[in-house]
């Protein structure tokens, strides 16, 4: 299992144009290799930057890399550690 950091999904998310194909490959290279992971810590600096929409819509294109999500990150606690961060 592979946890994958916020900053792959914020290069993603913004479409940054120095990082956002590299993240892009990592995740299509080791998701070939592993499952990959995200969970409520991970999402925390995503969820403080886009709405849950958003954030929604983020993971669902993930899943074609077969993203899991361990526990709630739309949970009080993720929300919580985004206003913190």
């Amino acid at each position: 299992m592979i946890l994958v950091d916020s900053c792959i999904l914020i290069d993603m998310l913004e479409d940054d144009a120095r990082w956002a194909g590299w993240s892009q490959e990592q995740l299509e290279t080791w998701s070939a290799r592993r499952p990959l992971l995200i969970n409520p810590v991970t999402c925390a600096p995503v969820r403080g930057r886009v709405g849950r929409k958003l954030l929604r819509t983020i993971v669902a294109m993930l899943n074609k890399f077969g993203l899991r999500c361990s526990g709630n990150f739309f949970s009080t606690a993720g929300r919580n550690m985004a206003r913190a961060i």
